[in-house]
């Protein structure tokens, strides 16, 4: 009997372990779904470009002829970044779980 309820207890184990994968799965695939949504826009984010960029991105922004959103553009590039490395978008949504318990 020893050996059976060792050998049980590593497959309940292995189960919860694998309910939990799933579970974080899930979950992190409606954070990167979430990213993406057409939600309220609350948070910045910022990073250092060239003169040059700074100019056309304002050019970009103001210009009639172009039908582009950077702003939508970044965005989205973020949303492909996190589904080509949903590693690190769990790990993004753990911590967003954390911060606002």
């Amino acid at each position: 009997m020893g050996d059976n309820a060792f050998g049980d207890a590593l497959d309940d184990a292995a189960e919860e372990q694998t309910a939990d994968e799933t579970d974080s799965s899930d979950a992190t695939e409606r954070f990167i779904k979430a990213m993406g949504g057409d939600g309220t826009k609350s948070k910045t984010i910022g990073f250092a470009v060239s003169p040059e960029m700074k100019y056309f991105y304002d050019e970009l922004r103001a210009s009639n002829d172009v039908d582009v959103d950077p702003g939508d553009e970044f965005r989205d590039q973020l949303e492909r970044l996190a589904n080509r490395h949903p590693e690190v978008a769990d790990k993004a949504r753990r911590k967003l779980k954390i911060d606002t318990e």
